[in-house]
């Protein structure tokens, strides 16, 4: 796990600005879904939602027979609590996972393309749909990929409630 500093020094682009404050209060516990709080990381280079078919033929490729990690963040905020330095108001961190796909032949890919399933989603795929098909191993919680990391989740919101 990282903290939300280090995902913003390691993973800038997928965090984007950072979680700020004002999302953070709008929501309470903000999760991502292929926004700056989540994203698919093959060796340092984040993959966002593909810009067209070729672009997510592109990403699958990439993906084939490699193991890639998907970074999401989650915060938690004590809207009335005041910001101590012991105490601060907000809370984050970032949960990974890794995923491992199998080798995809040229006309799966293009198949699974067709399908139009791949274009909204970050890498191109989505493992609780036909993406999950491609997958060969995942490390870490699932929960991490496909929504809301329910561990980190507890962790923050046990810290939130704590008094601590």
């Amino acid at each position: 796990r990282l903290d939300l500093d280090g995902a913003l020094a390691l993973h800038d682009p997928l965090i984007g600005a950072g979680l700020r404050e004002r999302d953070i209060r709008r929501h309470h516990v903000v999760r991502g879904v292929d926004r700056r709080e989540r994203g698919v990381d093959l060796g340092g280079r984040i993959l966002g939602k593909p810009v067209d078919d070729h672009d997510a033929v592109r990403m699958l490729s990439d993906l084939s027979g490699r193991t890639h990690h998907v970074h999401s963040a989650v915060a938690v905020i004590r809207p009335d609590a005041p910001d101590t330095p012991d105490r601060p108001r907000v809370r984050a961190a970032v949960a990974t996972a890794a995923v491992t796909f199998r080798h995809l032949g040229a006309s799966e890919i293009a198949g699974y393309v067709a399908t139009g399933e791949p274009r909204d989603k970050a890498g191109a795929y989505a493992i609780q749909l036909g993406g999950g098909a491609f997958v060969a191993s995942v490390e870490g919680e699932r929960a991490a990929i496909i929504g809301l990391p329910e561990g980190l989740t507890d962790e923050l919101l046990g810290w939130a409630f704590s008094g601590r």
